[in-house]
């Protein structure tokens, strides 16, 4: 994710953490959760917090319609940081969607789909590895005995071998 999708996300968040009213301890707790798995650096943060402090407070579009949905996500892990979704927070989440191009109907998908979910850990956390797709023609295998190979080639599914003998 690049940085200025990065510093939409902070700031929308902080706008929806602070709807209510509040930035209690389970949001500081989510926002700290969040600047590390992101890697946010608090130089960042900070910057970023000041601008929003000196009045600019509206919430910043994110022209990627995926970014856009992760960072609703992110808004919706704030409201819900304490279990119930206020009135204000609702209003704020209407308006974030507005602003960043997601319809109704998918703020309300986006909602009920992650509402109490670790949203940080989806979007930020450690993903297992994928093993490429293989593309390209078959592989040749040169050998005297494809016996002793048997367990190289079952270990490679979806990789087709063509089998040379050296005789």
């Amino acid at each position: 994710m690049d940085v200025e999708t990065k510093k939409a996300m902070f700031i929308n968040a902080m706008l929806i953490a602070h709807a209510d009213g509040a930035f209690d301890l389970k949001e500081r707790n989510l926002m700290n959760a969040f600047l590390q798995k992101a890697r946010i650096s608090s130089n960042d943060a900070k910057r970023w917090y000041e601008e929003m402090k000196s009045g600019d407070l509206n919430f910043r579009p994110i022209p990627d319609l995926l970014a856009a949905s992760d960072a609703f996500k992110m808004a919706v892990a704030f409201a819900a940081a304490d279990g119930k979704l206020e009135p204000k927070e609702k209003k704020a989440l209407v308006a974030l969607s507005k602003a960043i191009g997601l319809t109704l109907p998918e703020a309300q998908e986006l909602l009920s789909t992650t509402w109490k979910k670790n949203v940080v850990e989806e979007l930020f956390g450690d993903k297992p590895a994928v093993a490429p797709p293989v593309t390209g023609g078959p592989l040749w295998l040169v050998a005297e005995d494809f016996d002793l190979h048997a367990a190289f080639i079952d270990a490679c599914p979806g990789v087709k071998f063509d089998k040379q003998s050296i005789d």
